[in-house]
């Protein structure tokens, strides 16, 4: 019942689009004027349409389909289609009830163009809502202020009804411990589409190819969820997880064998991070005066001015752009741009863009590259010059990042302990950068990152992006000297507790 009231909800919801567009159409036609038989003809050319609509939604499916929930370019493109039977439909009722009279020929064109326009709009709006309520519900768990929890990373394996409803759970009752990362399909069909607000990455049998790439974007998997029968795998798809699960780094679960619905299969699960050490110790640092200084009027002022300075930039600098972006294509990889998953603004992850400045992971053949196969000349240019980082403009405009903050790091090397640089936006540069460059261990960046925060003025994100400039043109230097200021600060005020007092004094008398 439920479900038969939804798709007469959602039925509904395109009805009200098309007559919306027809509205629109005819105004925008009428220049916003409307004589009395104009709006004779309008209901006549309506009411035709809605019927039109009705039996092509019904006989098509378009209102409740795969559509709203795993969504690809060629279903917009289908919706277009079908759009464009609903016109001819109504154009084709309209003329045999009253020869067109009163409806202009220009009319069915508009009512094509606006009402597909609105009826993709509003999938797209849906998505976009439905992705934004999900991350708001999650914290990125690892590294939450507060410490105290761990967050699983999680592929699935096979798409079903199942898939939803472990999906579902998984944002509604797990309070961010278990993060979907993306789904295997079972089906070529599939591979693109999107299953809630996970991508559908790949085939069971391409499961070590997958993690490859999602470890290539800093997303470390723990744990794999198959939410399908074992049988409706293949023997390579089988044997793939039997691989995987061998590695004793990756648990793999069958999802029917842990409701009790099957026997135990022949996949050895691994660790979980519940059975592993946890890290910090009795560390800790004291974040409650951090938050207040991070919660200045400066910081918000400050990402008002860059949100419009990053826009401005980008717009000057689109040339660039198109410019690196062609020759990537050429010498580098058709795939212009890269991103990383890392630890944002209060730990949220976000998407870190860059240009690509290596040759992908693998080959035609499918055979992994090394690292050195992969560098090139025009890449390594990208990177010294910073260049490969210009695409993070967009990340700034979005409120990702900041042009001055704690550069965001792998969560391989975030720190557990030193969270409190994650209570700022994350920066295109920042002090730990052009102090210590990319040679200094993580918890030296988190420390100079720590004093920034306690520190932040626009003088010192002027001096900041100064240094860059010098970095930039003049390459990398280590100033010792201003880690061990950092780390002085931090023990003098009693910022920093338990092990991490002892880890300040070792890095202090290191250094000097």
């Amino acid at each position: 019942m439920r479900s038969v009231m939804r798709k007469l909800l959602l039925i509904a919801v395109d009805l009200a689009i098309l007559s919306l567009s027809i509205v629109v159409a005819w105004f925008l036609r009428e220049n916003f004027v409307l004589s009395s038989d104009r709006v004779d003809a309008m209901l006549v050319y309506g009411a035709c349409t809605l019927v039109a609509g009705v039996a092509v939604i019904v006989i098509s499916g378009m209102s409740y389909r795969v559509i709203w929930r795993l969504t690809r370019l060629d279903n917009y493109l289908r919706l277009a289609i079908q759009m464009a039977a609903i016109v001819l439909f109504a154009v084709a009722l309209t003329f045999a009830y009253n020869r067109m009279e009163g409806v202009p020929r220009s009319i069915p064109a508009l009512h094509f163009i606006i009402g597909t326009a609105l009826l993709i709009g509003a999938r797209v709006g849906a998505r976009v809502r439905h992705v934004r309520r999900q991350l708001a519900k999650r914290k990125f768990a690892t590294f939450a202020i507060s410490g105290e929890e761990v967050q699983h990373s999680v592929v699935l394996v096979g798409y079903s009804a199942l898939t939803e409803a472990y999906l579902e759970s998984a944002a509604q009752l797990s309070k961010g411990r278990v993060k979907v990362v993306g789904v295997l399909g079972l089906r070529q069909s599939q591979v693109g589409r999107r299953a809630g607000d996970c991508e559908i990455l790949g085939l069971p049998e391409q499961i070590v190819e997958v993690l490859e790439a999602l470890e290539l974007h800093g997303q470390k998997i723990d744990r794999i969820v198959v939410t399908v029968d074992a049988e409706a795998l293949s023997d390579r798809a089988r044997q793939a997880l039997s691989h995987v699960g061998a590695g004793g780094n990756i648990r793999v679960q069958f999802l029917a064998e842990d409701l009790g619905f099957t026997g135990p299969r022949a996949v050895p699960p691994a660790k979980t991070l519940d059975d592993q050490a946890r890290p910090g110790g009795d560390a800790s640092i004291e974040t409650r005066q951090l938050a207040d200084l991070a919660a200045r009027p400066y910081f918000r002022v400050k990402r008002i001015v860059e949100a419009g300075l990053a826009a401005v930039l980008l717009v000057v600098l689109s040339p660039v752009l198109v410019v690196l972006s062609l020759f990537i294509a050429m010498f580098i990889s058709p795939s212009v741009f890269f991103w990383q998953e890392r630890p944002g603004l209060k730990g949220v992850p976000i998407r870190l863009w860059k240009f690509c400045s290596m040759r992908p992971l693998r080959d035609a053949a499918g055979r992994r590259r090394s690292d050195e196969h992969r560098t090139t000349g025009f890449g390594r240019f990208l990177r010294a010059s910073r260049l490969d980082e210009l695409p993070q403009l967009l990340n700034v405009c979005r409120g990702d990042m900041a042009f001055v903050g704690p550069r965001p790091l792998l969560p391989r090397d975030q720190s557990d302990v030193l969270v409190a640089r994650l209570l700022l936006r994350p920066g295109l540069t920042g002090w730990a950068q052009v102090v210590g460059g990319r040679e200094i261990s993580a918890a030296d960046k988190a420390a100079l990152d720590v004093w920034y925060l306690r520190n932040a003025s626009l003088r010192l994100d002027f001096e900041i992006m100064v240094r860059t400039a010098h970095l930039v043109i003049f390459g990398e230097r280590t100033y010792n000297e201003l880690i061990v200021k950092a780390w002085r600060e931090l023990l003098r005020d009693g910022v920093l507790k338990g092990q991490l007092v002892a880890l300040a004094q070792q890095r202090v008398l290191a250094l000097t």
